[in-house]
């Protein structure tokens, strides 16, 4: 799905992506590396390996698109005790493995939390970037000075009305001056959204992003949208 932002066209990849032609730059959001680390630290069992096919979905897409740089939207790590000794060695292989892309993250909430990342991952950090028209941030910016990139929010649509059966989908967020995108990580939560008041929903499925009309006397809350992780 490409749409057209500030001059410029933004494909939305089905791979919660967005990916920029014109500076050849590829865009992601809440990726939370090492969340399952984090859990098993707090005793709290969840399934091992998550990071691994977070990475490996990050290695194709940059494997797909003539990128120069990777730009996280923030909350690439979970937490501090997200940064274990087996996540350090993971994202280092992976980073060497790419080692012909710039990474930079903006730092998100979580990021603050768990303080630098290591020397070995080669990913230089800022708090946000400004380039022409364009701001990339964590958070949403209510000043909207230039067109914003952001994460933090997780959003997702529900699909299906009435009795019938429903499915809910990441997707991602257009308004006038803002594009918040989808969490990339596999070990997130979501949080509901819907087209109306000058937002555009484009639903992720497996293999496409589709954009997503207004429900039928559907009743908001106060502002449609749930605040983010």
């Amino acid at each position: 799905m490409k749409v057209s932002i500030a001059g410029h066209l933004v494909e939305l990849l089905p791979e919660k992506a967005a990916w920029l032609e014109a500076t050849r730059t590829l865009l992601v959001a809440d990726v939370h590396v090492g969340k399952e680390s984090h859990f098993h630290a707090h005793a709290i069992p969840v399934p091992p390996g998550m990071r691994h096919d977070d990475l490996a979905r990050l290695s194709r897409l940059l494997a797909a698109r003539p990128a120069r740089r990777l730009v996280v939207l923030g909350d690439w790590i979970h937490s501090r005790h997200a940064l274990t000794p087996e996540v350090e060695r993971d994202v280092t292989a992976w980073r060497t493995r790419q080692a012909g892309v710039e990474v930079v993250l903006v730092r998100g909430n979580h990021d603050r939390g768990a303080g630098r990342l290591p020397a070995s991952w080669k990913i230089s950090e800022c708090d946000r970037i400004e380039e022409h028209e364009w701001v990339f941030r964590h958070e949403p910016d209510t000043r909207k000075t230039g067109f914003v990139f952001c994460g933090h929010q997780h959003p997702c649509v529900r699909l299906g009305y009435g009795r019938g059966p429903r499915e809910r989908l990441p997707c991602f967020v257009l308004r006038p001056r803002e594009l918040v995108l989808p969490a990339f990580g596999s070990f997130t939560g979501g949080h509901p959204v819907w087209p109306g008041r000058g937002r555009r929903i484009f639903a992720v499925t497996d293999s496409s992003v589709l954009e997503v009309g207004e429900a039928p006397n559907h009743e908001p809350g106060p502002d449609d949208y749930a605040p983010g992780g």
